[in-house]
């Protein structure tokens, strides 16, 4: 900025910063809820029907196709991924289906895609589940093909089979259930299905998401602040260039779903293509260095290849496709410019209130969790 020293430059971007979050979060807060809440009902129905997760267990086209349709929805936190997948295969589930159910369960939940309709619009947050189907659907056939060429593979150790955790959670999302009373009435049963739900939503997934969020939401306002300070032909111009750029960036590090959603909405703010966007999106989840260690120790490096190298192709095919539909028909978003001016009507202030509270009670609950961890 002209006329502006270096502190006062420093001061109009925090300022400006802050301005930012403010707004993307009273654009966000009620999509950030609704999502919260129905992952509390997603996880009440699959605690209660673990048995429609059994034809993951097998072998073949549609083990496939259930585990890349069940993964776009379902609210996993970060660290049960991994194990529940390796449970999953270990318990009987085909290679196929095991790299699809990895693919598109970090890729996308219900509180990402509804996060990205409040930023992004509805273009993209239609082409985002559906980018992630389309990618856990090619390499789960792919890697399944690939292994009915090779010679079978020895029968895995007894020893070695795991039975799959709760669908709630994994390493940190798995709350035991009380034993049920017998005979409950309807309203009892209902009034479990609450607790659940909420229990889930608000506090058991939400703590586990909340720091990740608030820091997506904090660096996309960090982004649309400096963003227009910065000379960023090197994003802006060239969309070939940017999608590799977002490869780079993607694949080796974890980028959580829900808290990349607002970085990649800043970003598009600051001049980047949604194509650009969306590969960021795809490639940060799935291609982390955790989950791709682990692809390799499960699958071998034929499957490890496959895996990665479809996540790449069909990354960058989404982007291009987005890009080529966005140029007749212009993207449109909620967020006009980030740390400029957000559609009112996008938000309620009720909402934002309500997030920061329940975000403060979570913050609370980890710091009284550690100081009692250290108590002991």
């Amino acid at each position: 900025m002209k006329g502006c020293g270096p502190d006062q430059l420093e001061t109009v971007i925090l300022l400006d910063t802050w301005t930012a979050f403010v707004e993307i979060l009273d654009a966000s807060a009620l999509y950030i809820l609704a999502g919260f809440l129905l992952a509390g009902i997603l996880h009440a129905v699959l605690d209660r029907r673990e048995s429609l997760l059994d034809p993951l267990r097998g072998k073949g086209p549609k083990p496939v196709l259930l585990s890349a349709l069940i993964g776009v929805p379902l609210p996993l936190c970060s660290c049960s991924v991994l194990p529940t997948a390796v449970a999953l295969r270990r318990g009987g589930a085909g290679k196929g289906a095991t790299a699809s159910f990895l693919i598109t369960v970090p890729e996308t939940d219900i509180v990402s895609i509804l996060l990205t309709w409040g930023l992004l619009g509805p273009v993209m947050a239609i082409a985002r589940p559906v980018a992630s189907l389309f990618t856990g659907l090619t390499a789960g056939l792919a890697i399944d093909a690939d292994e009915r060429s090779e010679a079978p593979a020895p029968a895995a150790d007894p020893l070695a089979m795991a039975p799959p955790p709760a669908t709630g959670g994994g390493c940190c999302c798995h709350s035991q259930a009380a034993p049920a009373a017998p005979d409950p009435t309807p309203a009892q049963r209902a009034g479990a299905w609450l607790r659940d739900t909420f229990r889930f939503g608000f506090v058991t997934f939400f703590d586990n998401l909340v720091l990740l969020l608030l820091g997506g939401l904090l660096l996309s306002a960090a982004i649309g602040a400096i963003f227009p300070r910065l000379e960023t032909t090197l994003l802006t111009q060239g969309h070939l260039l940017s999608y590799l750029l977002m490869l780079l960036v993607g694949i080796p590090m974890y980028i959580c779903a829900t808290a990349s959603t607002p970085v990649a909405a800043a970003l598009v703010a600051a001049g980047l293509s949604p194509g650009a966007a969306l590969i960021l999106l795809l490639t940060g989840p799935a291609t982390n260095s955790a989950g791709l260690l682990m692809v390799r120790r499960e699958f071998g490096n034929r499957s490890f290849a496959i895996y990665l190298g479809t996540v790449v192709v069909t990354s960058l095919l989404a982007g291009m496709l987005l890009d080529l539909l966005v140029l007749k028909t212009p993207l449109p978003s909620p967020i006009a410019s980030i740390g400029g001016h957000v559609h009112e009507e996008a938000g309620a202030r009720w909402a934002t209130w309500l997030f920061l509270l329940l975000s403060a009670a979570a913050i609370i609950r980890r710091l009284r969790g550690r100081l009692a961890s250290r108590k002991d």
